[in-house]
Formats: C-alpha cells, sequence, structure tokens
C-alpha cells in the first residue's frame, strides 16, 4: 500500500509538471514555426532517473530538445558579478523551495550545492496560520540550519572573500534595510537579527509595513529571513551584498551561449553539459 502511495504521488507530480510545462511552452510555440529549446535548471545532486523525467516532461510537453542546467551553476552565471579577478566569491540565492549556495573563481564554479530549504516552504510550513512569534521564528532558523548541516567543509571562508546574493529575498531585505538606515544596504547577522524582532512584534503576517515591500513578498518575507539567518550562522558570512542577477538570468545567459557560441563563460557549460550528457 505504501508503494503504491509513492507511485501515484510520483505520477501525479510528473503529470502536474507536464501540463504546467505544456502552458509554458503553448505560449512560445503559439509565436514560433518550430519548437522551442528548453533549458531547465535542476537541484544539484538530482539522480540520473530524475534527470531522465524532466527531460521527458519536457519534450512531451512540446520542446525541440532539453537541457538541464544546475541552480548553483545558473546562479553563478546570473549573479552578474565581476569574475575576471583571482578572488573567490560566494552567491547565494535563496529561492521558494531551495537555496543554491556557489563559491566561483574566475569563469569556474569551485563548488555548488542545492539545499532543499527555501523563502516559501518555510513560510508555509512555520507560519502557515499566519502569525509569526519568537517560537515559530526560532524553531524555522533551527529546521533551516539542520538542513545546512555538513556544509561548512565545502563552503569555508577561507574559500572565498565576498558574499553576494542574488535573489528576490536577498534584494528586499536589503531595500528594507537601507529605508530603515539600519545599514546601507549591505546585509549583516545583527542587522537580519533587527528585522527578525521586527516581525515578530509584528506579530502577524498581515501586520508587515516595510516601505517598497511588494504584497508577494510580504507573504515570505519571515521564512526568508530565517533561511537567511541560518546561511550567515552556518557559513560563517559577516557581510553579504546584492548581486543584480538571478538563476533566470543564468539561465538565459546559458542558452545564448549555447546559440551564439561566444559566452565568456562557455568552457564552464560545456563541462556542465558533459555532466550531465547533453549535446
Amino acid at each position: 500500500m505504501a508503494k503504491r502511495n509513492l507511485l501515484d504521488k510520483m505520477r501525479k507530480h510528473y503529470e502536474m509538471t507536464e501540463k504546467m510545462l505544456e502552458q509554458f511552452l503553448k505560449k512560445i510555440i503559439h509565436f514560433a514555426l518550430i519548437k522551442p529549446r528548453v533549458i531547465v535548471s535542476v537541484p544539484s545532486g538530482v539522480t540520473e532517473v530524475e534527470e531522465r523525467a524532466v527531460i521527458q516532461a519536457t519534450m512531451e510537453a512540446g520542446a525541440r530538445r532539453v537541457y538541464l542546467i544546475e541552480e548553483p551553476f545558473a546562479a553563478a552565471l546570473g549573479a552578474k558579478l565581476n569574475i575576471s579577478g583571482p578572488d573567490g566569491h560566494m552567491i547565494v540565492d535563496i529561492g521558494g523551495a531551495s537555496t543554491e549556495c556557489v563559491i566561483g573563481r574566475g569563469h569556474d564554479m569551485i563548488e555548488g550545492e542545492s539545499f532543499h530549504v527555501g523563502c516559501v516552504n518555510t513560510s508555509v510550513t512555520f507560519f502557515k496560520d499566519r502569525k509569526i512569534t519568537a517560537q515559530s521564528m526560532r524553531r524555522a532558523i533551527l529546521s533551516a540550519t539542520s538542513v545546512l548541516d555538513g556544509s561548512e567543509y565545502k563552503f569555508v571562508k577561507g574559500n572565498w572573500q565576498e558574499a553576494f546574493g542574488s535573489s528576490g529575498t536577498v534584494s528586499a531585505v536589503s531595500s528594507i534595510l537601507a529605508a530603515l538606515k539600519i545599514t546601507d544596504g549591505s546585509i549583516t547577522l545583527y542587522a537580519l537579527e533587527q528585522l527578525k524582532d521586527r516581525l515578530i512584534h509584528a506579530e502577524s503576517i498581515d501586520k508587515i509595513k516595510f516601505d517598497g515591500l511588494k504584497e508577494d513578498r510580504r507573504e515570505v518575507l519571515a521564512g526568508g529571513i530565517a533561511v537567511l539567518i541560518a546561511v550567515f550562522n552556518k557559513l560563517k558570512i559577516d557581510v553579504m551584498k546584492v548581486a543584480d542577477g538571478a538563476l533566470r538570468y543564468g539561465i538565459l545567459y546559458d542558452l545564448a551561449g549555447r546559440k551564439l557560441q561566444r559566452d565568456p563563460r562557455e568552457a564552464s557549460v560545456e563541462r556542465m553539459m558533459a555532466a550531465f550528457h547533453v549535446d
């Protein structure tokens, strides 16, 4: 019975993914004469079975060719940093259900990993009643920290000199800190703790009010701050700056590089393509 339920759940997820892709591709195919090429970002550490499932679902949805790129690598491409120097950079991209951490130096990704914790799933799990308490925030931070356990050795500070964030969560937090004149927009653990206290004082997601904060971002701000605090604590980050790019830009750069054959990061892309056995 348990095996049957698991298979049913997997089948439903596959069907939902395929239907979602179909809707996206319909909008593109409607204006195109040929089927599009599609690049899909996937968490690092996905199995070959999962890779094949993603490719098959995308092909059945109407793609002409499917490429896979690891999300940490896409985050590194999309961060749009000055990567010509010898110094290493840490890039953190907090998504809805996963967080990508990358160390890049020059045009190479030194380390990269996807962690299954993000602003949406954390908010839904720990603030589902829309109430924000010291206890719920503490539990959210501890949960996010546990997901990051074991990552310290990969992302020790000796491997990077500057930390950058490239997500909506990081951008929103930076804007709030600057508006409140807590920092100049740079993010520190002390500043995050101040924002955490303000959220707890608000008591409810509905009562969160910061200048420039968008409605959709307000819904997941508590979860995003909990994840950020966990990242700062676990990876020993002192200061994080905002990078303009994100996963979506990395995916576009990667696809453009494949087509134009002139992207300066082409060698890294080719290595990733080889790893995923795509041509």
